[in-house]
């Protein structure tokens, strides 16, 4: 017989399905026929004489030899529009945790039905986006988003530390997993507040059915028009800036939401040839402080991915 350690023996406890409300383990005991602790000690000889709150008190005991990881890491919350009330106390609960350090706090999901990634920052109690470009945004900004249709945000806690991997920057370089391959270039003109803010939504790998470009900054229920092109510009007309060869160009209409935000939906067919290869965005939309009552976004560079 081996004696074994006992931070584990959490994972031993409720050999039967749903023996006392717990997970299904392995069992105790060398045959690990025992369901828990108190039935280990009920059937040992040396253990008789112990009285069952006796019995209770060893099993609490051995259940609290720490496991070196905080329990709370792994624990999720799904969160829509419908269970938001529901699931508040347990998103209040990840996230003094994580103010505490107990956890890092991530955020993944959809709003509008585009894909959405975060990880809470500590220090100033905000959630950061997977584009270095995007402000920070709050708990209070993610759940009242869950009002827009098709949106559902899952949070988790994982391990101290491990967040910003796990979220927004897998593979450690400094570059955000929404910013590989994506470049802005140029600059918005005229010169209107706010100016038309330009990204995609993800890194602009081959196969995947969600990319889009997004375009923040225009007139609620505002129309646009972004171009695409394979070669950059830039031309000039007047005071706009035309970021993207218009020889070469496709124009696709856009509309904005009541939000002013344009977004235009772009599924990256699973070409492998299509890797390495280049295109080039801009965004126009009709504005009263352009001489041509236009004005246009910066250019956007995409490099395509695996």
């Amino acid at each position: 017989m081996r004696a074994v350690h006992l931070r584990g023996l959490y994972k031993r406890m409720g050999r039967k399905p749903g023996s006392q409300g717990r997970t299904a383990g392995f069992g105790l005991g060398g045959d690990g026929s025992k369901d828990d602790a108190i039935d280990y000690l009920s059937t040992r000889s040396r253990f008789i004489a112990l009285s069952s709150a006796q019995k209770l008190a060893f099993e609490r005991f051995l259940m609290a030899f720490p496991t070196g990881t905080p329990p709370v890491v792994g624990w999720t919350s799904t969160v829509t529009s419908t269970n938001l009330a529901a699931e508040g106390s347990h998103l209040l609960l990840l996230w003094s945790f994580a103010q505490k350090g107990r956890c890092d706090l991530t955020v993944r999901g959809r709003l509008a039905g585009l894909p959405v990634f975060l990880v809470l920052d500590v220090t100033t109690g905000r959630f950061v986006w997977d584009r270095a470009m995007l402000s920070t945004v709050s708990l209070v900004d993610l759940t009242t988003a869950l009002a827009l249709k098709n949106s559902v945000l899952t949070f988790e806690g994982v391990p101290p530390g491990m967040g910003r991997r796990l979220a927004i920057d897998r593979d450690g370089d400094g570059i955000l997993d929404g910013d590989e391959g994506v470049t802005a270039y140029g600059a918005a003109s005229p010169t209107c507040a706010p100016a038309l803010l330009l990204t995609a939504n993800q890194s602009p790998a081959i196969g995947s059915p969600h990319f889009a470009l997004v375009t923040r900054g225009g007139g609620a229920r505002s129309p646009g028009l972004v171009l695409l092109s394979a070669r950059r510009g830039p031309v000039q007309i007047v005071d706009l800036t035309i970021h993207v060869d218009l020889t070469a160009a496709i124009l696709l209409q856009v509309g904005a939401d009541a939000r002013g935000t344009f977004v235009l939906r772009l599924p990256l067919p699973q070409q492998t040839r299509l890797v390495g290869t280049r295109l080039r965005a801009q965004t126009l939309t009709l504005a009263a402080c352009g001489r041509l009552g236009l004005r246009a976004s910066e250019g956007l560079e995409l490099l395509m991915q695996r």
